[in-house]
């Protein structure tokens, strides 16, 4: 058995391994027991039995593997090895040992006789296996039968009918993929699977997930979505085939690793030279080839093409799939393709062109063959021959026809090929129909609905460059002048999609630019209302989205009056202080974007219907709507989007489990910048209810990885809230300052939605009440707190106060600033009051616990403990650890709390016990190991020691050691 785990994470297999745990359970208990472990080369049939063995409760487990050398190898060889090791264990009863030294010279000499012995060997063999499972039990493993020779074959039968009684369970693997037609397991398993103590279990590919979790493991951190998807479509979920493909720098890397290779190119040795020939012309086919183009290129009589692909398909080369032909693992297709020499590669490419070329010509074939992907090869093998005119010509219009079917990935890739061979072909434009700037304008905007933002970006920008070039005054008249407004549009709806600061820019631009009176200026509106409401400027997106839908009406563009309704939905309803007036308006263009057939439009006003209904507090309508009949046809039935205001409902309701599992099956699904923060920041706040602040680190650091462009001003006030949030629990009071005061004077100069100001208030009146007992060394002087406290009131008094959430945020803000206990307690049960209103029992918890602290500082300990009781409630309903570390903490179980430490020097306190120098520990909580040594001075002046080892000796007396 291989014993190189490449894989530090053994991933998945939870049933098998029960399955097997169970098997050895009533192998002791009744009789003697077998499973047959089957799956494909590499699915992890090794490592399921080593994992298994490790915890196995017999008392004895022992492993011999079949040789690759079939039957010209050593005869019994599994048994062998593992005879060997009983026997060197404890030697073997006299009456065991007649015929045994055939398999084991060292148990004597080898009997001379050779024809008569054959039964009394396997008589000895099962009795020593009897014997050595004595009470305890014995489980053997036998690798690989699928190389096994007849012999071992044989005596395994023998085994598998004569073992009864005997507490002995048989561990057998074999590839599936190995068994062709003719070999000689396929006869025999049927016999085995119906003995009565045998078991069948075959192992499946890994999940996605799975996927995600093996390759974390292996390379120490989670992949990025895009590299997982490919990974896991390359390796088609096979363990084996992910560590091979994790060891290339580039998972896309076309070659593929030599293990796999070699493993599959092996299968190929047993095919005659037709039968081969034919599959590599497979292997240029694409995923899968269809019979008729096969035939084609091919071309040769119809007997022997038949014969040739049923060598291939009895060999597990290739299966049929349908009217064609796929290979059995992506890689094997890969691998055939690796092998090709160039010369015969391009050879073959161009039976393809030529066989594609007749087949387009044919309309039975076109009726046959679905016209979209016959051209959408013939571009592929064209340009893989080199005939660059002739594959430009097919990947336009391969384009084409994928827009035509709303193919929009498939068309932005044909795009972009005919972008890559312009300089190439010298009457490109001729051949396509179009100038350079428009196929850019065209791929710029497939790339928008194909969820390409930044390439969108890329495109319409190198468009505007060519017309400012071509163009020496400025394209700033008549066709010049629309075709930049239309790629300012485009450009600026792709900086919508990234949360980009420039959208805003290049769609006030687009306007100004485009003629008055063109017929595109209600769609350019349109989308200027859109992103004027996204960053919070209520009242001038309103009198936009007014004026567009009047534009709209005129011109008979029910794409923009739906937009418009839905912009205005928005803002009566999420930012403004009317949301029955915005219900109404939201489904007038919901109704309209379905009546229209805009699954875009549609998604927005369902999308805006959700928030609404949140920040509303309606959350049940809110899972209704959002999970309910309107599901569409993304995997499980939901839209990224969907899933992730369903995540973020509920976590309002406080049902973290669902919201985490949301969270985490949504954010590889969003690939869209603005999407994929919003899911990191919400990933974050579930992992701090969770009080996974490790977690909640990671999803902060991908942010501050992407966000190499400058954000839209509410996403990255989102993002920073969430950080202030972990300073203050970290007690990092100084970055937190410095972030806040930054955050306090953008503000004044930017838009920011209302809903946003609660919880900016918040932290800053939390941080102004920390501040007050803060060492020197936060930098936060008496001035900074005034200055902190006048810009909370300035945002409490911009609070509408129109709904519960806000009036929790306004009652913790004056809990927080006033320093009279009675009016603190008065007010913390008011915010309580105000979020069990809005139905977020988390935030009703924490108020609670914060209440509670006050009750116990002024004496009344039934007041406390009645508060603490419905927060242990409410924390065991909704499973949030940090709720039940704030009541622990409320009642002064904690050393932080007993010692008046804030959280970070508790867990600094803790590095300190287990012996960890300064820069350990830096390294332990991501900070500096200057940062350290200020928590530890701080440590030593609230504990009243010296030194480290006084420090540590005082953590241990509190209940830290």
């Amino acid at each position: 058995m291989d014993q190189r785990d490449r894989s530090p994470l053994f991933v998945g297999r939870r049933a098998e391994i029960r399955l097997l745990l169970e098997d050895a359970d009533r192998a002791r208990r009744e009789a003697a027991t077998a499973v047959l472990v089957a799956g494909d080369a590499g699915v992890g049939k090794s490592r399921l039995l080593r994992e298994y063995a490790a915890q196995a409760p017999m008392g004895r487990v022992v492993t011999g593997g079949c040789l690759e050398l079939g039957v010209d190898g050593l005869p019994f060889a599994p048994f062998v090895t593992a005879l060997r090791r009983l026997v060197r264990e404890a030697p073997a009863p006299s009456d065991h040992s007649r015929e045994l030294p055939r398999l084991l010279p060292e148990l004597g000499l080898r009997p001379t006789d050779s024809d008569e012995g054959r039964g009394q060997l396997f008589e000895e063999v099962l009795a020593l296996l009897e014997s050595r499972a004595g009470s305890d039990g014995l489980t053997l493993v036998v690798e690989d039968l699928h190389w096994a020779d007849r012999s071992t074959r044989d005596l395994l039968v023998f085994l598998l009918r004569n073992l009864y009684r005997a507490p002995v369970q048989l561990l057998i693997s074999y590839r599936t993929d190995d068994l062709h037609r003719l070999h000689p397991l396929r006869r025999l398993l049927p016999e085995l699977e119906r003995l009565p103590a045998v078991t069948r279990v075959e192992l499946s590919p890994l999940s996605r997930a799975e996927v995600a979790r093996q390759a974390a493991g292996i390379r120490g951190a989670d992949l990025a979505p895009r590299v997982l998807d490919l990974l896991y479509a390359r390796s088609g979920g096979n363990p084996l085939f992910v560590e091979s493909l994790l060891e290339l720098p580039d998972v896309g890397d076309p070659r593929v690793p030599d293990g796999p290779r070699e493993l599959f190119l092996g299968v190929l040795r047993g095919l005659d030279e037709t039968a081969r020939f034919v599959v590599k012309l497979a292997a240029l086919g694409g995923d899968r080839v269809d019979h008729r183009l096969l035939a084609t290129v091919a071309d040769m009589p119809e007997e022997v093409l038949e014969a040739a692909l049923r060598a291939a398909i009895d060999t597990n080369v290739l299966r049929t799939d349908g009217e064609g032909y796929a290979f059995r693992h992506t890689l094997l297709g890969e691998a055939v393709h690796e092998d090709l020499l160039p010369g015969e590669r391009v050879r073959l490419h161009r039976r393809y062109v030529m066989a594609l070329s007749e087949l387009i010509d044919d309309p039975d074939a076109v009726s046959a063959l679905p016209v979209t992907r016959l051209v959408t090869r013939l571009a592929h093998h064209a340009y893989a021959a080199h005939d660059l005119p002739r594959a430009l010509g097919a990947a336009w219009r391969a384009a084409e026809e994928a827009g035509g079917a709303l193919a929009h990935p498939e068309r932005l890739h044909m795009l972009e090929r005919v972008l890559e061979l312009w300089e190439l072909v010298p009457d490109a434009a001729a051949r396509v129909g179009h100038d350079h700037v428009e196929t850019l304008h065209r791929a710029a905007r497939t790339a928008i609905v194909a969820d390409e933002a930044e390439r969108a970006v890329r495109y319409a920008t190198a468009a505007l460059d060519e017309l400012a070039a071509s163009v020496p005054a400025g394209p700033t008249a008549g066709t010049d002048a629309v075709r930049v407004a239309h790629l300012l549009h485009v450009r600026g709806e792709a900086y919508k999609d990234t949360a980009h600061e420039q959208s805003l820019a290049d769609l006030r631009d687009a306007l100004r630019v485009l003629p008055a009176g063109h017929d595109d200026r209600a769609k350019l509106m349109s989308s200027l209302a859109a992103e004027l409401m996204l960053r919070g400027a209520g009242e001038e997106a309103w009198n936009v989205a007014q004026e567009t839908l009047r534009l709209a009406r005129e011109v008979g563009d029910r794409a923009s009056e739906a937009s418009a309704l839905i912009t205005m939905g928005s803002v009566r309803g999420d930012l403004g202080d009317d949301p029955e007036q915005g219900m109404v308006l939201l489904n007038q263009g919901r109704e309209i974007a379905l009546a229209i057939g805009s699954s875009r439009l549609k998604d927005r006003a369902l999308n805006n219907i959700g928030v609404l209904y949140t920040t509303q507090g309606r959350f049940t309508e809110g899972l209704r709507l959002l999970g309910g009949k309107e599901r569409h046809g993304d995997r499980d039935g939901l839209r990224p989007f969907q899933e992730w205001s369903l995540a973020l409902i509920n976590l309002h309701m406080g049902r973290l489990d669902a919201a985490a599992r949301y969270a985490e099956e949504t954010l590889p699904r969003l690939t869209a910048r603005a999407l994929r923060f919003r899911g990191l920041v919400l990933g974050a706040e579930i992992a701090i209810w969770q009080d996974d602040l490790d977690l909640a680190r990671e999803c902060l650091a991908e942010i501050d990885a992407g966000a190499t462009e400058p954000l839209r001003f509410r996403e990255f006030v989102r993002w920073q809230l969430v950080v202030l949030r972990l300073d203050l629990i970290h007690g990092d009071l100084g970055p937190c300052r410095r972030r806040l005061e930054r955050l306090l004077r953008d503000r004044q100069e930017r838009d920011l939605p209302v809903y946003l100001f609660g919880w900016l208030a918040r932290i800053g009146a939390e941080l102004w009440h920390r501040a007050a007992g803060a060492p020197a060394e936060h930098g936060i002087s008496p001035g900074d707190r005034e200055q902190l406290r006048l810009g909370v009131r300035a945002l409490v008094e911009d609070l509408m106060l129109t709904d519960d959430t806000e009036a929790a945020y306004a009652a913790e803000v004056e809990a927080l600033l006033c320093a009279d206990h009675h009016a603190q307690l008065e007010q913390w049960d008011t915010a309580a009051w105000s979020w069990h209103s809005a139905g977020r029992p988390l935030e009703t918890a924490a108020a609670l616990a914060e209440g509670a602290r006050v009750a116990a500082a002024v004496g009344d300990r039934a007041e406390a403990a009645r508060r603490l009781a419905e927060v242990r409630r409410i924390a065991a309903k909704t499973g949030s650890a940090r709720l039940r570390r704030l009541a622990t903490e409320a009642a002064g179980g904690t050393p932080a709390a007993i010692s008046g430490l804030t959280p970070r020097e508790a867990q600094v306190l803790a590095g300190l016990t287990k012996g960890r120098t300064n820069r350990e520990i830096a390294r332990t909580l991501s900070i500096s190991p200057k940062t350290v040594s200020v928590h530890v001075s701080n440590l030593f002046a609230k504990l009243e020691v010296t030194n480290r080892n006084a420090a540590a000796v005082r953590a241990r007396e509190l209940g830290m050691g």
